[in-house]
């Protein structure tokens, strides 16, 4: 209800009626989805969208259902950020570990590992602790937290070098939190539904039993797992390498270790093509290294490059690597955050924005001080309260909304693959998944009309299909006003962006640069990355739509003049990629600092820094693949080499 006693209306598209569709859709039952994870009880609640459960909840039911977590954006609670950002740190000690171990520098950084475990375990002990300041709250589920740690602690015991059968019995443990049939009867099963985080667990359980001597164990686990990512993930390769190369450069070592060089080889080149065609670095750097090391032992006339280029591109990603003090042998974070705002910022900046205050906000929901709390992140409060807020605010009061009206998580998904296709200039291939989505989707939808309608004008700008940037932008503000009613007479960067919103306001800034008119670009470039600025959570971790509008803004710092601030950017968009595992981007980003080292300075150290940046551009261009961005950085390469 509201304040007035009217209730909050529910969204008729929503995350919970999505999950109920897609499980019936693959005739899983709720027993086998939620096992281990929370009750039938609860999550018949869950189903309709009666009940508020942490992010971490609902991503592991998506990926048990093959479903990617890139289908929402939702709010978060300041508890559910701390759980992520104690997760990163967790994750970051153990991938130094495992970075020492993979480079055999054990005896040589002894110390340094002890001091990392010990860093890594004292988080671990704060996570715990949190879990029980937190056991109560309406939608937080231990069993999926204690799991992440189990599987954290088996990596430090593995850097200690602990004993096999030790290991064992920890990371069986583990597994019984949250599965109850054995890994063998697992691997039997025709119906496995397994998350992510529980096919890292997987993987670690194959890792030990090659430390108890178990090899011909290790590598049927690992076979399997590579079995099951394949077909759990076909249709979308960048859920596909979240750990699949994890798993084949594992059985490759193993298979080398028998002898099977064929067999070792052909599922790396294998796998290096898909994260090619994913343009991911996940685990890509490990994979290039076995092939070049083993070039002779296998089928390499299948690999798309030759043995010297890819040595060049391996030396290239490592050279970056160590510029930006990245780890390359990590495993990347399975969970995502991007796609969330933290529910206490939204709540006082629009209350701020509407000039409410608190006693005017919270009167007939909740007590000012409690509302003042939450605010400060002091104090939890219920959803259902907060649903009230966020009623009273104008705000969707569903803490999860989908990026597409519908309950089928296949038709949501075919959205991100025609802005893949739209970003890799496959514009018929847009067109044709384009026109087979429509008749599956709600045309009454405003969200629907805004993605169809900015989908449409990107293809018909492509296409030549429009006259003038006039009508392209007219366009484009169209479908911005259907969720933005008050645009252009509003400030941008005082909107909480969605992901399509971000999109058409990068679509409209271009549109007034091709016109010539780059102040007002770069006026709405501004406005809509301040947008993100303001949000503790964007700050830190990039969403894609952000990441869209800094890239193109960067590239209008020619007009302005700001060449450090370009560069600045450029390698903060390089870092995030390093972050994430993703470097669609990389190569156009080292072209721009190239670009604005050399307009900034003629000195000869900039010259140097320029012809080395360069050659990094077009080298990730060529691993890429990125045939056209070559020819336009092979045009350039006199001006910038010599």
């Amino acid at each position: 209800m509201d304040r007035k006693g009217k209730k909050v209306v529910k969204e008729k598209y929503t995350l919970g009626k999505l999950i109920e569709t897609t499980r019936r859709k693959q005739k899983i039952t709720r027993e086998a989805l939620t096992k281990g994870i929370m009750s039938e009880g609860n999550f018949r609640k869950l189903e309709s969208s009666q009940l508020a459960v942490d992010k971490f909840a609902w991503d592991v039911l998506l990926e048990r259902l093959g479903v990617s977590s890139d289908i929402y954006e939702c709010y978060i609670t300041e508890s559910e950020l701390q759980f992520y950002e104690l997760q990163i740190k967790i994750r970051n000690l153990a991938n130094k570990c495992l970075q020492i171990l993979y480079l055999n520098q054990v005896k040589v950084k002894k110390k340094q590992l002890e001091k990392i475990i010990s860093n890594g375990r004292k988080y671990c002990r704060a996570y715990k602790d949190k879990l029980i300041e937190e056991k109560n709250r309406e939608g937080l589920f231990e069993n999926i937290h204690l799991v992440f740690l189990g599987i954290m602690e088996a990596y430090f015991l593995k850097a200690e070098g602990v004993d096999g059968e030790i290991r064992f019995q920890q990371i069986q443990e583990t597994w019984k939190i949250i599965r109850e049939e054995t890994i063998d009867q697992l691997i039997e099963s025709k119906q496995a539904s397994i998350s992510l985080t529980e096919l890292e667990m997987v993987l670690v359980i194959a890792d030990v039993y090659e430390h108890k001597q178990e090899r011909a164990l290790a590598k049927k686990i690992l076979t399997w797992l590579l079995t099951y990512c394949l077909e759990k993930f076909s249709w979308e390769k960048t859920e596909l390498v979240k750990l699949y190369p994890y798993t084949t450069w594992t059985l490759a070592i193993l298979e080398g270790r028998d002898g099977n060089w064929e067999r070792a080889m052909d599922i790396c080149i294998q796998t290096m093509n898909i994260l090619t065609e994913a343009r991911s670095l996940k685990c890509m750097i490990p994979i290039m290294d076995f092939i070049i090391t083993h070039w002779e032992k296998g089928n390499t006339q299948t690999l798309l490059y030759n043995k010297q280029q890819l040595k060049e591109q391996l030396d290239c990603l490592l050279e970056i690597c160590k510029e930006y003090k990245q780890n390359p042998y990590g495993v990347y974070p399975l969970l995502s955050i991007e796609k969330t705002m933290l529910i206490t910022e939204v709540i006082k900046i629009k209350r701020e924005e509407l000039n409410l205050t608190q006693l005017q906000l919270s009167s007939g929901i909740m007590e000012p001080e409690t509302l003042s709390r939450f605010e400060q992140g002091k104090q939890n409060v219920r959803w259902k309260k907060i649903a009230q807020l966020l009623y009273e605010l104008h705000m969707p009061t569903q803490k999860e909304q989908l990026l597409l009206d519908h309950t089928d998580a296949n038709v949501i998904n075919e959205r991100k693959s025609i802005s893949t296709a739209i970003g890799r200039n496959e514009i018929e291939m847009a067109t044709r998944k384009l026109q087979l989505l429509i008749p599956k989707i709600d045309l009454e939808s405003r969200k629907n009309k805004q993605y169809l309608l900015c989908t449409k004008t990107v293809i018909q700008r492509v296409n030549y299909q429009i006259e003038s940037e006039e009508s392209i932008r007219k366009q484009f503000e169209q479908a911005l006003q259907l969720t933005i009613s008050q645009y252009p007479d509003i400030s941008i960067e005082n909107q909480f962006l969605t992901k399509e919103e971000g999109v058409i306001i990068n679509n409209i800034a271009l549109s007034y640069k091709r016109s010539g008119k780059m102040q007002k670009s770069l006026q709405l470039f501004e406005q809509a990355i301040k947008s993100y600025e303001k949000q503790k959570i964007k700050k830190q971790y990039l969403d894609s739509s952000q990441v869209l509008l800094i890239e193109n803004y960067v590239t209008l710092f020619d007009y302005i003049k700001e060449f450090n601030e370009a560069v600045k950017l450029s390698k903060q968009m390089i870092l995030h990629m390093f972050q994430t595992g993703e470097m669609d981007s990389m190569d156009k980003m080292l072209y721009e600092i190239v670009w604005n080292l050399y307009e900034s300075s003629s000195d000869i150290d900039t010259k140097k820094a320029c012809k080395r940046i360069f050659l990094q551009a077009l080298t990730i261009a060529k691993l890429q693949q990125n045939r056209r961005y070559i020819k336009f950085l092979l045009e350039r390469q006199e001006k910038y080499t010599t």
